[in-house]
């Protein structure tokens, strides 16, 4: 299955929200290429960064070979950090919504979501996602 690029939402309850975006980039001579794209949920200025290929087929590819149970165990909680994922192919999406741990169930798509907020980290370092061609 190849998807079309993912988004993950943080939502901190005394914090800043903002989400993760990797998708394909405009192609360049023919080549895809990734952009991994942080956006504040409240107007703070996005930050944009070129991915790696290799960043954007390992998360890609282990979300898209991930057996998971459709619906975890129910959990509930007050405070703490919510988020929510979306992933896209073509036509077909998928939306996982969860809060403060990634339920069990759904381990297998943990080692995409940590690559996934480490590049989301370094895309909102200052002068990170500054382009020198641009």
């Amino acid at each position: 299955m190849k998807l079309d690029g993912v988004v993950l939402g943080v939502r901190p309850s005394f914090g800043t929200p903002y989400e993760i975006d990797l998708s394909r980039d405009i192609p360049v001579y023919g080549q895809t290429t990734w952009r991994l794209t942080r956006r504040s949920r409240l107007g703070k200025p996005e930050r944009s960064l070129a991915v790696e290929a290799s960043d954007a087929e390992f998360v890609l590819g282990t979300l898209a070979e991930a057996e998971v149970k459709l619906v975890p165990d129910g959990i509930m909680g007050l405070d703490g950090v919510s988020y929510d994922l979306s992933i896209g192919a073509g036509f077909n999406a998928v939306r996982l919504a969860w809060w403060f741990d990634l339920p069990k169930q759904w381990e297998p798509i943990a080692p995409a979501l940590n690559r996934l907020h480490v590049l989301g980290l370094i895309a909102d370092v200052p002068g990170a996602g500054d382009d020198p061609h641009a």
